[in-house]
């Protein structure tokens, strides 16, 4: 799925965080790792924010307009369905800006 070139002006912020070392981590981990200068070639200005914490859950958070955020917990997922939570809460941009 190509959600990141869906972004536009709809998302405003990504961030990415999970742990450097847990397994339950490792699939965003490989994922960021593989993928994030593709990521960031085809959005030079969009801000994919990437943090590292020891022992934490991980989890995405998006940013829309107007301040609204959505989590999505994402603890042993592995990079196909991470792809696919991720294109769900781009898809969900429309929706949300809309509503408010």
């Amino acid at each position: 799925m190509s959600w990141y070139k869906q972004l536009g002006n709809s998302v405003k912020e990504m961030r990415f965080v999970f742990c450097q070392t847990c397994g339950r981590s490792e699939g965003i981990r490989n994922l960021v790792s593989k993928n994030y200068w593709q990521w960031k070639d085809a959005n030079p200005h969009f801000p994919f924010v990437v943090r590292e914490c020891e022992s934490i859950d991980p989890y995405i958070l998006i940013r829309y307009k107007y301040g609204v955020e959505k989590k999505a917990l994402i603890g042993n997922l592995n990079e196909s369905e991470l792809e696919q939570v991720i294109g769900q809460l781009v898809a969900q941009s429309n929706k949300v800006n809309s509503t408010i």
